[in-house]
């Protein structure tokens, strides 16, 4: 079995940062309501810090949640362990994968991939080290229908996005066109 794991200074920032980030803005919050303000607009600066703090750790719980620091993949299965919540083994068998979303899979590469399997889901993130041999290894062993569904999901994602972008070329010739066209008829 091949392992894949997360370089340290990643798996440093997927594990920890969350708390420097919320003591951060924890400390924030409070020195804006424990100090003496003459109007309101300090419960701008309150509520942001409030949103900043929701969107971050629940940035991070999916984070502990889904997506294993060690991983393990042969022919055959999948194993994901050293979770940061519940220290779990999770074994996936590459045929019972019923999809791949996320990622390169939605047009944005930098975003993570999400394995899903029998109503379950792990998440693996780009900064995987040799991620590209772990998801090559991964599409070889799939289902073929699986395999196929992907490929056909990505084709129509990519046309969509050629035709769109054609369809802004067009719109900003033709305001180029009556621009010019202005211009002469002002000379």
């Amino acid at each position: 079995m091949k392992k894949y794991t997360y370089p340290v200074m990643a798996q440093i920032i997927y594990r920890y940062a969350n708390l420097f980030i919320s003591f951060v803005l924890l400390t924030q919050i409070f020195v804006f309501i424990l100090s003496p303000h003459k109007n309101w607009n300090y419960l701008y600066f309150v509520a942001i810090n409030l949103i900043l703090l929701y969107v971050v750790n629940r940035f991070y719980f999916k984070n502990y949640r889904y997506f294993p620091y060690s991983i393990e993949i042969d022919d055959e299965k999948i194993v994901c362990t050293n979770f940061v919540i519940k220290n779990r083994v999770v074994e996936i068998k590459l045929n019972e994968i019923d999809n791949l979303t996320g990622g390169v899979f939605s047009q944005r590469p930098s975003t993570p991939i999400y394995i899903h399997f029998k109503g379950e889901q792990i998440g693996v993130n780009p900064h995987l080290k040799d991620y590209n041999k772990f998801l090559t290894t991964v599409l070889s062993n799939v289902k073929q229908e699986v395999y196929n569904n992907l490929l056909k999901h990505m084709q129509i994602s990519t046309t969509e996005k050629i035709t769109k972008i054609s369809e802004r070329i067009k719109k900003n010739n033709s305001k180029t066109k009556s621009k010019s066209k202005f211009k002469s008829k002002n000379k």
